[in-house]
């Protein structure tokens, strides 16, 4: 699993994060503002959502020349549409409830045992933070900084995210040369060069395919 600047609440760390007595810069304060009652975020932001995203994208951005106009007007015209900024504000306003669910499913079923990849950009807080929060949920974690970014990973600097989701998950192997060859930002794993490697083709088999009896996932209460 890979767990890309996205905050857990009911972590401590995430409690601390929003818990601050700073009125300006405080870096989660939209958090508070897209929970306004009343429909004050959206009343605020109707007919100015482009402004509102360019505000979001500039403020979280260690470039903000990456999120030019071909990435802005989609996004602003997807969320001009009547009950997309009310959407994309349920999400801040739902996590009042996943701090109570992420700390009941803990309790009952212990961490989580896959291991978690947390990456964040080097400018934003979180990789001050991912180690110690991921860590209070999850069994195996690695953390690492990327460089050269913001809250905005995937469009400030994609090569590297997906050079390391490629070694996170196996797609890379390990190449011993001389030393200096990690990924720029990599903590808690080897320092070594990784190259690719080619996958081999699976066999496809022609008997019939045998029927799956569903999954059935923990209820959470």
């Amino acid at each position: 699993m890979v767990l890309i600047e996205a905050v857990l609440p009911g972590s401590a760390a995430y409690d601390r994060a929003v818990a601050t007595s700073k009125l300006v810069g405080a870096p989660m304060w939209h958090f508070f503002f897209h929970n306004a009652g009343d429909g004050l975020a959206e009343m605020l932001t109707a007919g100015r959502e482009r402004l509102d995203l360019r505000h979001f994208y500039d403020r979280h951005a260690f470039n903000p020349e990456a999120i030019g106009p071909a990435e802005l007007d989609p996004n602003a015209d997807d969320f001009s549409v009547a009950g997309a900024m009310r959407a994309g504000f349920e999400i801040y306003r739902a996590f009042d409830q996943d701090v109570l669910e992420n700390r009941a499913a803990l309790e009952r079923f212990g961490k989580l045992q896959i291991p978690v990849l947390a990456l964040g950009g080097e400018t934003s807080f979180f990789p001050s933070i991912a180690a110690e929060m991921v860590g209070e949920f999850v069994e195996q974690v690695e953390t690492a900084a990327i460089p050269r970014c913001g809250h905005w990973i995937s469009e400030e600097n994609p090569e590297a995210l997906v050079e390391h989701i490629l070694r996170f998950t196996g797609a890379l192997i390990p190449h011993k040369q001389a030393p200096g060859g990690a990924l720029p930002g990599t903590a808690h794993r080897a320092r070594d060069d990784f190259v690719s490697t080619p996958r081999s083709e699976p066999e496809i088999s022609s008997a019939p395919p045998k029927k799956l009896k569903a999954a059935q996932s923990p209820k959470m209460e």
